[in-house]
């Protein structure tokens, strides 16, 4: 999805945010455009003419989560393992920040074919930062394992009903993740 500049990109992202912030309370079937509308100060006008439906704002949160990983990406000067590590903590940091939204949009993410192609980007940012000397199963592997660690670590604090610790998960993160590469 291209980037929105401007007056435009600002109301969606205060859009965003009150729905990410009412998501998270009050759970996403409780939730309408017209609370949306009253959190974010705006007009369900205003909302509709950014998203039809909630599942267009859902789809718009996934590929804005991306867009933020991949700007990180291209602005750091980290590389291979340094930087799969950081993609994967600031995942990490979002999935504390917001759990029940983080896991209705993984959801959302596997399921909508349309957006399968945030996935694949974000596995290639992965597979590119492997070391070169791993043929493709392996990388392949390794990727699976990566994303499976970070999906089992979210799983294990919804059902151990821990709470998300950031600190906590990034450091299961890394020890699971030393055991992958």
């Amino acid at each position: 999805m291209a980037r929105i500049w401007g007056k435009k990109a600002r109301n969606r992202e205060v859009i965003m945010n009150a729905a990410k912030k009412l998501f998270e309370a009050d759970g996403m079937d409780r939730i309408t455009f017209s609370d949306i509308a009253k959190e974010a100060g705006m007009s369900r006008t205003t909302i509709f003419n950014h998203f039809p439906t909630i599942g267009d704002l859902m789809l718009a949160m996934v590929d804005d989560e991306f867009q933020n990983l991949l700007d990180y990406y291209e602005t750091t000067r980290l590389e291979g393992r340094e930087l799969i590590m950081a993609l994967f903590n600031r995942l990490i940091d979002d999935t504390c920040d917001h759990p029940v939204l983080s896991a209705k949009l993984i959801s959302v993410l596997m399921i909508n074919r349309e957006e399968h192609h945030v996935l694949g980007a974000f596995t290639d940012l992965i597979r590119v930062n492997l070391p070169e000397d791993m043929n493709d199963e392996q990388k392949a592997d390794v990727v699976t394992m990566l994303i499976g660690n970070y999906l089992g670590l979210i799983s294990c604090q919804v059902l151990q009903k821990d709470g998300f610790n950031k600190n906590k998960m990034k450091r299961r993160f890394a020890l699971l993740s030393a055991k992958v590469f």
